[in-house]
């Protein structure tokens, strides 16, 4: 049988005096279709097998969920500020969950990247997947800088690392301007046909070959990890973003770039899919644990509430919204759930006695509040890693 996963990934195209007069060899992936064989040994079988279930079960939870928009929009944030950070873009923790914080100017690439994935999923939901998406999503993601390219594919060729004259084929150089347009072409009928492959086995290969062509002059790292949000979603297998594949990528960066590199080097494409498949179990299990500990913690914040007297629906809506905004001062819960300013102050200041939230600054006036077991469920583990300087944790 000849098997595409031993012959070449890809071609190694020479540019004459291209980019500066420069001549170098610049990398273009094989289309990928059904004639990709894919050898699925038993450790990939069972890796699948794994995946699909998590999945599944993620998928199930989704529709029982109380709050849910809360729960997806901390996974949501949470994968914004760790696909950040792959690409070394740094912004505070705090300031991402922090609901009086939204416009500033360090805190944009985070919101832009929530921005850009919600737009996707919601228009994924309704029509088939097109490039057209990717440069509407583009825009949303490098908003406002104002770029030649913004929300079209490059024309000119990026290196990435160290810009030195290629002569041979052994630098990786991203996929020149002449054939982004026809490989791009290819992932779409790529994403959009129906075929033989596994849903997760789709996303892991579509990731590979997005990152490969590098098809935009910034954000393509950002963007090519939302694209498998909005696969899996488009695919139905995971129709809200749950999920935080970027945790399992940034703490495993260097084998996330190697595993591509290899690929495109020696051509055996189930490394990579093992090597993706396990960041999906990792991710999925991690998602499951955290929401199962979430659960056991809101019956006891809603017992908390009743034993102090106060009826939960009361103030159901105040415990929903400090979910969905878990940092928050007493003007925009006055804001965001309606009442006024004395009510919020009166019954945030109800939660604190209750140690359900906790002052996060040390202000006397204008103080934030954090919903403190909220942030431990989801993101403690990585406020501990960073140093926790509010002392929630």
């Amino acid at each position: 049988m000849n098997r595409l996963g031993y012959r070449a990934s890809g071609k190694h195209h020479f540019i004459k005096q291209g980019y500066d007069g420069l001549s170098y060899f610049t990398f273009v992936p094989q289309p990928l279709s059904d004639e990709l064989d894919i050898e699925v040994d038993a450790e990939l079988s069972n890796l699948l097998a794994t995946a699909n279930r998590l999945l599944g079960q993620l998928e199930g939870m989704s529709a029982l969920l109380p709050n849910i928009t809360a729960i997806e929009s901390v996974f949501t944030h949470k994968e914004a500020f760790l696909s950040c950070k792959i690409d070394m873009i740094e912004v505070p923790l705090y300031s991402v969950f922090d609901a009086t914080k939204k416009e500033q100017i360090k805190l944009r690439s985070i919101f832009n990247y929530v921005s850009a994935l919600r737009y996707g999923l919601e228009k994924i939901y309704s029509s088939k997947y097109k490039n057209t998406l990717l440069f509407e999503m583009h825009r949303q993601l490098i908003s406002p800088v104002i770029d030649k390219y913004d929300g079209q594919f490059r024309k000119e060729q990026v290196f990435l690392g160290k810009l030195v004259v290629v002569t041979n084929m052994e630098q990786y150089i991203p996929t020149a301007p002449l054939y982004i347009h026809s490989a791009m072409r290819d992932l779409e009928k790529f994403i959009q046909q129906k075929d033989s492959f596994n849903a997760i086995i789709k996303v892991a290969l579509a990731h590979y070959q997005f990152e490969t062509i590098h098809p935009f002059m910034t954000g393509n790292g950002r963007l090519g990890r939302i694209l498998s949000y909005l696969i899996l979603s488009g695919m139905k297998v995971l129709t809200r973003p749950i999920l935080c594949l970027s945790q399992y990528l940034f703490y495993s960066k260097l084998e996330y770039i190697d595993r591509m590199e290899q690929l495109r080097q020696i051509y055996v494409y189930e490394q990579w899919i093992k090597y993706f498949i396990n960041a999906v179990i990792f991710a999925a299990t991690d998602s499951i644990e955290r929401i199962k500990k979430w659960l056991v913690v809101r019956e006891m914040i809603f017992n908390k509430v009743k034993d102090s007297g106060k009826t939960v629906k009361a103030i159901e809506n105040t415990l929903n919204t400090i979910e969905l905004y878990p940092i928050i001062d007493v003007n925009t819960l006055a804001d965001k759930v309606g009442i006024s300013y004395n009510t919020a102050a009166t019954t945030l200041k109800l939660l604190c006695d209750l140690k359900i939230v906790k002052q996060s600054n040390k202000l006397e006036r204008n103080r934030d509040y954090a919903n403190i077991e909220f942030l431990k469920c989801f993101v403690g583990d990585i406020i501990s890693a960073k140093g926790d300087e509010y002392g929630l944790i």
